[in-house]
């Protein structure tokens, strides 16, 4: 359709390859698997074995208090920051029942999200809150949410089941005082 131009090279016959050629290629494979071997992934890969969870991912979560959760699961809503309630539900494989999470944000209402703010922060209210949303044990940042973890401390509502310099875990006094035996002596 289109006139060609008179300039134009034409294209040459492909070239024969030859076994030099295809020892570069070689030669490059070569260099690149070596280099994949001494590469820190290389380990990983090639042993079977998977990196462990605090490489994979954030080391601000609370490790130990999960397994302390993991060897007795709180009963009833657990009120957390935020910021663990994704690993909480992954950690905890969905049967533990959290007040608020990063995946639930879009979902909770605005009234909840302004109680949440209120007890977080061990604002005024926050006993009327963790009474109101019926909440039977709590899990809290020493760093981020100290003013709460002190006011739960000094409450004789709530008994403090795990603590590390990361996270305490409170429960209801009601829920972790065992029954009294009477003695027939």
């Amino acid at each position: 359709i289109w006139p060609a131009k008179e300039n134009q090279a034409t294209p040459k016959p492909q070239e024969q390859l030859t076994a030099a050629d295809f020892r570069y290629t070689l030669i490059a494979i070569l260099v690149v698997w070596i280099a994949f071997v001494f590469s820190p992934m290389s380990r990983h890969v090639l042993s079977g074995q998977p990196r462990p969870m605090t490489q994979v991912i954030s080391t601000n979560l609370p490790f130990e208090a999960t397994k302390h959760l993991r060897q007795a699961p709180p009963p009833g809503l657990v009120f957390a920051p935020v910021e663990w309630g994704d690993w909480f539900n992954y950690a905890g494989a969905g049967n533990w029942k959290l007040f608020a999470s990063q995946a639930s944000l879009p979902m909770i209402p605005p009234l909840a999200m302004a109680d949440y703010q209120e007890a977080s922060t061990g604002g005024e209210g926050w006993q009327g809150v963790l009474d109101r949303y019926r909440i039977s044990s709590v899990v809290l940042s020493v760093k981020q949410q100290s003013d709460l973890v002190k006011l739960l401390k000094d409450s004789e509502d709530w008994s403090y089941t795990y603590e590390d310099e990361q996270a305490v875990v409170f429960h209801r006094s009601a829920l972790v005082r065992q029954p009294e035996v009477a003695n027939d002596e």
